[in-house]
C-alpha cells in the first residue's frame, strides 16, 4: 500500500483472515473494526456473509466490495489495485455463490511449496534424486597377530597394508632373568656370571642397626 493509511474492513468469516490482516498493516494498510466507516470491504464472496455485505452497499456511493483475496494481488503488483487495475478482478459482483471458488494467487512471501503428487507421502524427493546407498562389503575376521619377541630364524612378511608381522618361534612374553633380551653376554659367553650375586653386600635396614654404639646428645 502506498500514501495515506487505507481503512479496510476485513469480514470475519475470510479464510486466513490473520494473514490478511498482517499483510494490509505490514504494507502500511490500516485495519478497521467496522464496515460502515471504511471503502474497501474484504470478503469471501463464496459464503453468506459475504453476500450480505455485498447486498447491504454495492449501492452506496464511496463502498467497494472486494474478495478478500485482492490483498495478495496488491502485495504481489506493489501498488494498489484500483479501479484504474479493475481491482485486478477480484470486485465482488453477486453472482461468485454460482461459480466455482477462485483459487488464491501466490505471492512471493506467502508462496508454499508444491511436490510431485506422485510421490508417496513424506517423499520430499523423486526417487532419482535420493542418496545412493553404497553396497556392503563381506567382513573377514580379524588375523591373529605374532609376538613382537622373536629370535633365530624370523623374517618380515608384509601385508597388503604394509604392516609387519613376525613369524617363528619366540620366547615367552617374560624371560627368567631380568635383562635377558638386552644380551650382555659376548656371543659364546655364559651369562650366568652377571647374575651371580653370591657375594653381594646386603646394607643392613635401619631396625637392623645396634643404636647403643652411637653417640648420645648430651
Amino acid at each position: 500500500m502506498m500514501g495515506a493509511p487505507l481503512p479496510i474492513y476485513v469480514e470475519e468469516d475470510v479464510p486466513g483472515r490473520d494473514e490478511i490482516v498482517k499483510l494490509i498493516e505490514k504494507h502500511g494498510g490500516m485495519v478497521a473494526t467496522v464496515h460502515s466507516t471504511v471503502p474497501y470491504i474484504l470478503v469471501d464472496p463464496t459464503k453468506e456473509s459475504g453476500q450480505n455485505l455485498f447486498r447491504q452497499y454495492s449501492a452506496k456511493r464511496g463502498k467497494v466490495i472486494l474478495n478478500a483475496q485482492w490483498v495478495h494481488a496488491c502485495v504481489a503488483a506493489g501498488q494498489l489495485q484500483t479501479f484504474q487495475f479493475n481491482y485486478a478482478g477480484y470486485k465482488v459482483n453477486g453472482t461468485e455463490r454460482d461459480q466455482p471458488a477462485l483459487h488464491d494467487p501466490e505471492s512471493p512471501r506467502t508462496a508454499t511449496r508444491h511436490t510431485d503428487p506422485g510421490l508417496p507421502p513424506g517423499s520430499a524427493f523423486p526417487a532419482s534424486t535420493q542418496y545412493q546407498q553404497w553396497p556392503e562389503y563381506a567382513h573377514y575376521p580379524a588375523q591373529p597377530q605374532q609376538p613382537y619377541w622373536a629370535t633365530t630364524n624370523q623374517h618380515w612378511q608384509y601385508s597388503a597394508l604394509t604392516v609387519p608381522v613376525i613369524e617363528g618361534p619366540a620366547y615367552p612374553p617374560y624371560p627368567s632373568h631380568p635383562g635377558d633380551e638386552q644380551n650382555w653376554a659376548a656371543p659364546g659367553e655364559d651369562i650366568e656370571q652377571y647374575y651371580n650375586h653370591v657375594d653381594f653386600q646386603q646394607p643392613p635396614y635401619p631396625s637392623q642397626v645396634n643404636t647403643d654404639s652411637l653417640p648420645r646428645r648430651r
